[in-house]
């Protein structure tokens, strides 16, 4: 909420969905790749969230534990991220643990909701499940990433608790940036955000997303700006120049939009900002003294903020519906149901190609990839046979 930069991946623990939900789980812009329970009750599960900006697709584990796992592109080079839950009643074992670590590509990171205490992230103490991830960390030469801040709060007692795991192949771990947000968002768990430091030669090759502000066009000037004008001397050349002309058009008679589009909440109002920001102050408070009766006031600053937003999402929805009736414009209705299914920006993941077992991701060598595959099939040379037909008949 109050980051500007962009988040290519959300991992999440303990999603209680299943593969029958009719319910729309989907974020705008983004594409999910979901780990479910075994069993058919609500519980455990994991989840990722990927940025359709990035090239991303997912890897297939072989594995009992609850993970699931995508390679992302990241400047020029991939990233494997890995959510995992493990419950704290269900047995962990090494081998469960060293065969979901030898399925992921380095580089890779794991994001776990654990349920283990070990000193290497924090803990007080030492558990049997914590003993179990330090054998496997000095098996593979892991870089644990937690900077040894608590990641859960148990409301009933005021006890901090380090039970969240952020994990990294050896070359991954100097590039990543560790911290837990200051609040706990209406949850038990610490967010914790992590930012991998781009060198500077990746960070000049990633590309940037251009938007185009169509409607403020001016096409006639644009089409009088694109004079192309083919010359044989050139050849292939034709196509670089045609397409550099095309842009040169463009920069000069399409604006571009600022930013990268945000949608507005209806919902939202002073008054959940006010006990949000009345929230987030009782938490700190909490956390300077560690007093049972500032724990207390947190939760009814807590249940506060939960009572007001549901009710602000209440009122929103009834003053929406006050609007209809036998006179509205159906191209209104319309618009509205586009808003609510989030189809109205909505950007599909960039493509990923698989050529003789290899993986190509970036998009500029996709496109390259196609251009050369449709141009075999378009080719001249597909003409001969048709040719000598035509001419023995």
């Amino acid at each position: 909420r109050k980051t500007k930069r962009e988040i290519h991946a959300i991992c999440l623990q303990e999603t209680h969905f299943l593969p029958t939900d009719r319910y729309d789980f989907n974020l705008h812009n983004y594409t999910s790749y979901n780990c479910y329970s075994v069993a058919e009750r609500r519980q455990g599960g994991a989840c990722i969230y990927v940025s359709n900006n990035s090239s991303h697709f997912q890897i297939q584990l072989n594995t009992e534990l609850q993970a699931v796992a995508c390679s992302i592109r990241t400047g020029t080079s991939r990233l494997c991220v890995c959510s995992l839950y493990l419950p704290p009643n269900d047995p962990l074992t090494i081998h469960a643990l060293n065969g979901l670590i030898s399925q992921l590509p380095s580089p890779f990171l794991i994001c776990a909701d654990a349920n283990s205490r070990h000193l290497l992230w924090g803990s007080d103490r030492c558990d049997s499940r914590g003993n179990i991830w330090e054998k496997v960390i000095q098996d593979h030469a892991l870089n644990v990433v937690n900077t040894g801040c608590p990641t859960r709060l148990d409301e009933y007692t005021g006890f901090w608790s380090h039970i969240d795991i952020t994990i990294s192949s050896s070359t991954l771990g100097p590039h990543l940036d560790w911290r837990t947000a200051d609040d706990l968002y209406a949850s038990d768990h610490c967010p914790i955000l992590i930012t991998y430091q781009y060198s500077r030669e990746r960070e000049a090759t990633e590309q940037t997303h251009i938007r185009w502000n169509l409607s403020k066009a001016n096409w006639t000037e644009f089409s009088e700006k694109c004079d192309i004008v083919f010359d044989e001397a050139e050849g292939h050349r034709n196509c670089e120049l045609m397409t550099q002309n095309i842009m040169n058009a463009a920069h000069e008679t399409i604006p571009k939009k600022s930013g990268k589009g945000r949608y507005n909440c209806p919902w939202w109002t002073d008054e959940c900002k006010e006990v949000i920001e009345q929230r987030e102050r009782a938490l700190n408070r909490f956390r300077r003294s560690r007093q049972y009766i500032l724990l207390l006031e947190y939760k009814r600053a807590k249940a506060k903020a939960r009572q007001v937003i549901r009710k602000a999402k209440k009122d929103s929805w009834q003053k929406l519906l006050e609007q209809f009736n036998h006179t509205t414009p159906v191209n209104y209705l319309w618009d509205i149901i586009r808003r609510f299914t989030m189809k109205e920006r909505f950007q599909r993941p960039l493509p990923v190609l698989t050529v003789n077992g290899h993986i190509i991701d970036d998009p500029l060598e996709v496109g390259n990839t196609m251009g050369r595959f449709f141009s075999g099939i378009c080719s001249s040379d597909n003409c001969k046979v048709l040719d000598s037909f035509r001419l023995s008949s």
